[in-house]
C-alpha cells in the first residue's frame, strides 16, 4: 500500500500566477478567493462584511466615507450620490443629515478640526463634527485634489490650473492667497498625497515630489522628478505609516519617499494583474487599509472587476468577491475599524471582520454568501505517467445554521487546462473539528491539478492539507 503524498499543507506564499502553474513555488497556489494564509490554519475562510451605518440620502448609493477626528469626539461620516452629507454614530445606528454638497474625487481629509472635501469644479466644504457642512473660506480655489501638508492645507488643479498647488495660511485652511502662494507640477495633476516631508503630485503617468516646508512666496521648496509611475485614480493613494501605497494600471505600488517597489511583480501575479486591467474600458481603482494589507477594488465604469488584499509585510495576494467600494476610510483610535463606501446601496460597509471569521459567520450583509475557492498548483512529482488513486483533504467546515456546506473537489490533468473534472462519489460535507477524509479520484495522468470550492456558507472554513495517493506507472505500461 502506498504512503500518501502530500501535495500541500503550506500556503502561505498566496496567488503566485507569474510562472506556469506547474512551477509554482512551494507554499503558493494559482488562485484563491475569500481564503485568507496563515489566519489560525493554513488557510482560512474570510469573515463577512457589515454595514456600519443605516441607508437613507438622496441618490441610490454611498459615492464617499471619511473618518473625522474631531475634537467633540470621532466618527464617520457618508456622502451619497445624491450630495447629502451624514454624520454616522459610533455604533452604526444612527445618522444625522449635515447638509448637501457637491461630489468629490478623492477621500476628505483632516486639518485644524475640519474634515476637508476638495469638490472639483464647485467650492470645498468642510464639516467639523457638529456643524452642518460649508464652503472653505477665504478665497479657497474649486480644487479636485486635497491634501494637509505640515500646517497646511494644500489644495490642488481646478479647471484652469490643471498642474497647480495652491497653499493656505500656516494653520488656517480658511484664508488663502492665491495670487502668490502656489507651484505648479508638470503635467496635470490626478491626487497628491502629504509624506513627514514631502508631497507627492500624482499625473496618469508620473509622481513629482515637493520637499520643504514653507510655501510660496518666501519658499524653501523645491520641485522634481519623482517617478514614471501615475495613477488615474487619487482614491487609490493612501498613507501606511512612513510610504505611500497606490495602483493604477500596471500594478500596486509603495514608496518611502525614495525608490518604488511593485508589490504587484513582488507577489508574483504581474501578469494576472495587467490581463485583468488590460480587460477593462474605463478603470476605477479605490484603495484602504485593513491589518497591514493594503485592499484595493477595481471598476470598469459602474461593473466591479476584482478585489485584492496584499499583504505589505509579506508581499502576498489574495482575492475577494462581494466587496462593491467606491472609497475607503479606516477609523482611528482604539480597535481599528475599516469602512467603504457601497456601490449597492446608501449604507456604509465595513469591511473589519474580514480577518474576524466566526462559526455562524457565513453571510455578507448584503445577503450574499461567502464560498470560498482555491485552485492549487499542477502537481508533477516525477517524469512519465501515473495512477493517481485517492486525494485526501484535511479541513473543517462548520454547519452554522442549517446551511449544509459541501467543500468540492476537482481536478484537471493538463495544466493548461481549466475545464476542472469534479469528484462527486464522496463529498466533503460539514464537519465538527478537523477532519481528513479520502476522496476517490482514479486518474492516469503525469500530473494533477485541484481546485476545493465551497458550495453553501459554513463561516470560517479551515483547510489543513490535501494529499494524494499517486504511483507511479512501471515502466512497461508507459503508453499503454
Amino acid at each position: 500500500m502506498s504512503t500518501p503524498v502530500v501535495l500541500q499543507d503550506n500556503f502561505s506564499r498566496g496567488i503566485v500566477a507569474d510562472v506556469a502553474r506547474e512551477d509554482i513555488p512551494r507554499g503558493a497556489v494559482w488562485d484563491m478567493v475569500d481564503l485568507i494564509p496563515d489566519l489560525g490554519a493554513p488557510l482560512r475562510g474570510r469573515g463577512s462584511w457589515k454595514y456600519a451605518s443605516p441607508a437613507g440620502g438622496s441618490g441610490s448609493l454611498v459615492l464617499a466615507v471619511g473618518w473625522g477626528d474631531f475634537i467633540s469626539g470621532q466618527h464617520l461620516v457618508k456622502l451619497t450620490d445624491g450630495g447629502t452629507l451624514f454624520g454616522v454614530s459610533a455604533d452604526g445606528t444612527t445618522q444625522t443629515v449635515r447638509g448637501s454638497m457637491n461630489l468629490v474625487a478623492q477621500q476628505p481629509f483632516m486639518h485644524r478640526n475640519k474634515l476637508i472635501f476638495p469638490c472639483p469644479g464647485h467650492n470645498p466644504v468642510y464639516y467639523d463634527g457638529d456643524n452642518p457642512v460649508a464652503d472653505l473660506g477665504g478665497g479657497a480655489p474649486q480644487a479636485y485634489y486635497g491634501c494637509a501638508y505640515k500646517d497646511y492645507t494644500v489644495l490642488a488643479r481646478d479647471a484652469t490650473h490643471p498642474t497647480r498647488l495652491w497653499f493656505s495660511d500656516p494653520g488656517n485652511p480658511q484664508h488663502w492667497d492665491t495670487t502668490n502662494s502656489w507651484l505648479d507640477g508638470t503635467y496635470a495633476v490626478t491626487g497628491i498625497v502629504a509624506m513627514k516631508n514631502a508631497i507627492l503630485i500624482f499625473s496618469l503617468g508620473h509622481v513629482e515630489k515637493i520637499t520643504g516646508s514653507i510655501p510660496p512666496p518666501g519658499t524653501d521648496m523645491s520641485k522634481g522628478p519623482f517617478l514614471a509611475i501615475g495613477t488615474p485614480d487619487a482614491r487609490s493613494i493612501v498613507n501606511y505609516g512612513d510610504f505611500v501605497v497606490w495602483a493604477n494600471q500596471t500594478g500596486v505600488w509603495m514608496t518611502d519617499g525614495a525608490v518604488a517597489q511593485d508589490l504587484t511583480k513582488a507577489a508574483g501575479v504581474k501578469q494576472r494583474w495587467l490581463a485583468l486591467t488590460n480587460s477593462i474600458g474605463t478603470l476605477g481603482v479605490t484603495g484602504g487599509i485593513i491589518r497591514d494589507h493594503y485592499v484595493v477594488t477595481l471598476w470598469d465604469s459602474a461593473t466591479l472587476k476584482d478585489t485584492w488584499l496584499i499583504d505589505l509585510t509579506k508581499k502576498t495576494m489574495w482575492r475577494a468577491s462581494n466587496i462593491s467600494a467606491l472609497m475607503y476610510a479606516t477609523g482611528t483610535g482604539g480597535r481599528e475599524r475599516v469602512y467603504f463606501a457601497d456601490r449597492e446601496s446608501t449604507r456604509v460597509g465595513e469591511i473589519t471582520d474580514l480577518f474576524f471569521p466566526a462559526v455562524g459567520d457565513y453571510a455578507d450583509a448584503d445577503g450574499v454568501t461567502i464560498q470560498p475557492n482555491v485552485e492549487l498548483p499542477y502537481y508533477r512529482p516525477t517524469k512519465g505517467l501515473k495512477r493517481w488513486k485517492n486525494i485526501y483533504v484535511d479541513a473543517d467546515v462548520r454547519d452554522p445554521a442549517a446551511t449544509n456546506p459541501v467543500l468540492g473537489v476537482a481536478y484537471v490533468t493538463s495544466p493548461e487546462s481549466g475545464a476542472y473534472t469534479p469528484l462527486t462519489s464522496v463529498t466533503f460535507g460539514e464537519t465538527a473539528t478537523d477532519t481528513r477524509r479520502r476522496i476517490p479520484i482514479r486518474v492516469r495522468s503525469a500530473g494533477i491539478g485541484l481546485a476545493l470550492a465551497q458550495v453553501n456558507g459554513a463561516g470560517g472554513t479551515r483547510i489543513y492539507s490535501v494529499e494524494a495517493d499517486v504511483l507511479a506507472e512501471e515502466g512497461s505500461k508507459i503508453g499503454v
